[in-house]
């Protein structure tokens, strides 16, 4: 993340690539998460049970 420059202002040239950046970095803890339940529901069981 040091050599991408992150913003919040949409109006900068460099928006796209933080938007990217981050989306990315979420897919990839979004992937962990999944992968780290193994065969798990996602969330623990339902609360009706």
């Amino acid at each position: 993340m040091e050599y991408f420059p992150l913003t919040t202002d949409m109006s900068r040239p460099y928006a796209g690539a933080s938007v990217m950046l981050l989306l990315g970095i979420a897919a990839l803890a979004t992937y962990g998460f999944y992968a780290s339940r193994g065969g798990e529901p996602l969330f623990g069981r339902p609360l009706l049970d």
